[in-house]
């Protein structure tokens, strides 16, 4: 299997390293600012993102700012997500209609 990232798409692995199932939030502003740093045009509004869980082939759909990610004890889950700025994703919507 072969993946190839757009602009703007990030791969995320969350690994529980515990003796439990757990339930992790990821929080995508802060992976966007980590990745991208401090881009001018990073936005400071919420953001709107969409996905899938690789190894579940699961689509992830209008995800708002957080993944959360259920994960097996002794686990990874791997997402690969891109993110668009709520006022951006707002606007192309609007000028649709």
């Amino acid at each position: 299997m072969e993946f190839f990232l757009a602009p703007g798409e990030w791969f995320i692995a969350v690994f529980n390293l515990g003796s439990s199932m757990k339930l992790i939030p990821v929080n995508l502003a802060e992976v966007k600012q980590a990745l991208e740093g401090d881009n001018p045009a990073t936005c400071s509004s919420s953001l709107i993102c969409e996905g899938i869980d690789v190894w579940k082939n699961q689509f992830l759909e209008n995800v708002m700012n957080y993944v959360n990610a259920t994960v097996p004890m002794h686990g990874v889950v791997l997402y690969s997500i891109k993110c668009s700025c709520l006022a951006q994703y707002r606007a192309l919507v609007e000028s649709i209609h």
